[in-house]
């Protein structure tokens, strides 16, 4: 998981082709909407990736600020963040 780590913040989105295509997958699927908030389940199924995987990556996702988190109760819910990591990913992938 380290690995996913440094690749994520070593490589600008330009080189988007290098990242692991299930982090890119997930990414997707956040960069469509970028407000709505999303369960791990709906990551999940949207991205087509598993929900084991899915529940691995989305907290290093967070940890290097790509996501943040909504608590509501126990239940949380993930967004892309807003901020010049993801406004580059924003404007490269798309």
């Amino acid at each position: 998981m380290e690995i996913f780590k440094k690749e994520i913040e070593m490589i600008s989105p330009m080189h988007w082709d290098l990242v692991d295509p299930k982090i890119r997958k997930v990414l997707a699927v956040l960069l469509k909407n970028k407000g709505k908030l999303y369960h791990l389940h709906q990551i999940a199924v949207e991205s087509r990736v598993s929900q084991a995987t899915v529940f691995r990556i989305v907290p290093m996702l967070v940890s290097l600020n790509y996501l943040t988190i909504t608590k509501i109760g126990k239940l949380k819910l993930y967004s892309l963040a807003d901020n010049a990591k993801t406004q580059g990913l924003h404007n490269e992938k798309n």
